[in-house]
């Protein structure tokens, strides 16, 4: 047999195992660089995220802080033509407390930002009393009337007015809608207590358990 009817191998060139394993290393490396600006853009939309909500909580203390001397009236009928500062002075001659004229700087209706409100619920009035002290005062009384007549209702009954006024402090819709739902979680979880203080919203478990300051829906979680 000749030479040339000899048998030949196939072989593998070494250009092209060197070109397999070229692409499989740039393979490999388009998928950490993917990974990397994955991460990073995680990272930078949490920031972002986190930026955002701790914007938006200074902006509501801003606007809390501007309703501090704000008292909020609910269940007060609407009339044509009424009176309201007449009719402040009245809720305050039930709750005993003397105002003379210029004790409240501004009093307006507010329509209620609940959409679960009735259509034909009257608008809730907005009270800026001249001080925090007179607007601390007007709430104690209220309260104070409460627990005198063992009324296990927070309405207020005003004579000529309705049966059934709430007294409360001027807050946020942020801080309504935190309060409220505070309250959800405390009726679920056996919490004796919530309350509004300053524009802040407050819990405690029972008599002698510690008083959490709820500073916003994540921590009803430890309630």
């Amino acid at each position: 047999m000749g030479f040339e009817d000899m048998p030949t191998e196939t072989a593998v060139a070494p250009a092209a195992r060197d070109s397999d394993s070229s692409d499989s290393e740039m393979v490999s490396i388009l998928r950490l660089l993917r990974k990397e600006k994955v991460d990073k853009l995680t990272i930078e939309n949490q920031q972002m995220k986190s930026d955002f909500e701790t914007l938006n909580s200074r902006l509501n203390d801003l606007e809390q802080a501007s309703r501090m001397n704000n008292l909020e009236i609910q269940g007060v009928q609407e009339r044509e033509n009424e009176n309201l500062f007449q009719i402040m002075n009245k809720v305050c001659s039930t709750l005993n407390i003397p105002v003379v004229e210029g004790d409240f700087e501004r009093i307006h209706r507010v329509r209620s930002n609940s959409k679960y409100s009735p259509k034909d619920k009257p608008k809730n009035i907005i009270v800026t009393c001249s001080s925090r002290r007179l607007k601390d005062s007007i709430l104690l009384a209220n309260k104070r009337l409460r627990t005198q007549t063992n009324s296990k209702s927070s309405a207020l009954s005003v004579e000529g007015l309705s049966n059934d006024i709430y007294i409360n402090e001027h807050l946020t819709l942020a801080n309504k809608i935190l309060h409220k739902e505070t309250r959800e979680v405390a009726r679920k979880r056996g919490i004796k207590f919530v309350w509004v203080r300053d524009g802040r919203v407050f819990a405690r478990k029972t008599e002698a358990s510690p008083i959490l300051h709820i500073r916003g829906t994540c921590m009803l979680q430890k309630l």
